[in-house]
């Protein structure tokens, strides 16, 4: 059951438009923080000090976290327009589903 799951949700995802402008957007960004060499640093800071290395993270944790809200949006989104909700809250659990 997993696997038919998980295999419609990567056919289904990789047909969106969405999911390739995120790819390029990811590809572009790693794309200049690669090639931009230093990033936050100068002559004076090392690449790999602990400031250069706290902005960069500051930079890339900002950016994704506007990526993966808007990946949940549109799957709540979706989530309420398939009326999914009222058919997980009448699965019943039973012990062995739980582990």
């Amino acid at each position: 059951m997993f696997k038919e799951i998980f295999l419609f949700e990567i056919k289904y995802r990789l047909k969106r438009p969405a999911t390739w402008a995120y790819f390029g957007i990811l590809l572009l960004f790693g794309l200049i923080v690669s090639i931009g060499g230093n990033g936050p640093a100068s002559e004076k800071v090392f690449v790999n000090s602990p400031v250069a290395i706290a902005t960069m993270l500051t930079t890339i944790s900002i950016f994704g976290i506007m990526l993966s809200s808007a990946i949940m949006g549109f799957l709540c989104i979706e989530t309420l327009s398939i009326k999914l909700k009222i058919t997980i809250l009448r699965i019943p659990l039973v012990k062995r589903a739980t582990y």
